[in-house]
């Protein structure tokens, strides 16, 4: 059960991010970056689907869920610190206007990762599922304000920040996929 809200969160910050980029200015953007962002769409909804193929059968006993559990969100941890550091290069290479909002979305990004590791991964992870869930829920919530923020500050900015700004978050959408496809496939050797 808890595999379930896990991949819940994800896919929740899959949707935010899909959903956060601005529909009404798709037209005046180059037809590149439309490809981009639609292909990041399109792997959110790849991702979401594969964290419902993952729920749909038989889940595995509670002590594997919740080894399974540490184990994702450890992942999870890590692929938030990857974007962090790379949010902390973009942070010297872009001084000025962007600097303070690419620092704060820095810190909350960390905040969120080390509230993940404490809650989740450390001595409380045995918490009630609707606890676990609450954590996750509202610390990926966070990171995707962040991340909405981030896009937000950037839309005056140079393209190129914009292009690696999306590469960026198409790797971390990528690292997602593949954590939720190592949890299918964890889920289905249990399962046989």
């Amino acid at each position: 059960m808890n595999k379930y809200f896990v991949f819940v969160a994800i896919a929740f910050l899959a949707i935010q991010a899909v959903e956060s980029k601005p529909r009404a200015s798709q037209q005046q953007r180059p037809a590149a970056q439309n490809v981009a962002e639609d292909d990041l769409a399109k792997k959110a909804q790849d991702l979401i689907k594969k964290a419902d193929e993952v729920v749909t059968g038989n889940l595995p006993s509670t002590e594997q869920i919740i080894n399974n559990v540490e184990e994702t969100g450890k992942k999870l941890v890590s692929n938030i610190k990857d974007f962090n550091d790379y949010l902390k290069t973009q942070l010297t290479a872009n001084k000025g206007d962007v600097d303070k909002i690419l620092r704060q979305v820095s810190d909350n990004l960390h905040a969120a990762s080390e509230k993940i590791q404490k809650d989740v991964l450390g001595p409380q992870g045995q918490k009630k599922a609707s606890e676990i869930r609450e954590n996750l829920h509202a610390q990926i919530k966070s990171a995707a304000t962040q991340i909405e923020k981030l896009t937000a500050a950037v839309k005056p900015e140079a393209e190129k920040v914009k292009n690696d700004l999306l590469a960026a978050a198409n790797l971390f959408l990528d690292k997602a996929i593949n954590v939720a496809d190592d949890l299918k496939k964890v889920v289905a050797e249990h399962k046989n």
